[in-house]
């Protein structure tokens, strides 16, 4: 019988919920807006101050700076501290 004290138990079917969300996000995107007078970003471009920033999650969660064969369905990345060891904002499913 699963209950509620049993999920955390569950950690090959979180594994399977994140590497899902990984490659399907909930959002196609999520926007931010520049805070900064001039912003240099990763690439070299330069964003101003109250410019908008699209961020695509299809992209983001298949960096393969960040993912080992990103392409593929592999939860056990999310396993022993495969996840909580993810670069700030690599993973962010719901924008």
């Amino acid at each position: 019988e699963i209950t509620i004290d049993t999920l955390p138990k569950l950690k090959y079917i979180d594994a399977v919920l994140k590497e899902t969300l990984r490659l399907q996000p909930t959002a196609p995107a999520f926007g931010l807006r520049s805070k900064e007078d001039e912003a240099i970003l990763p690439g070299g471009y330069k964003v101003h101050k109250d410019e908008r920033i699209l961020v695509l999650l299809h992209q983001l969660q298949r960096d393969p700076k960040v993912w080992d064969r990103p392409e593929e369905f592999l939860p056990e990345r999310m396993l022993n501290g495969g996840f909580e060891n993810l670069p700030p904002n690599a993973w962010k499913p719901f924008g």
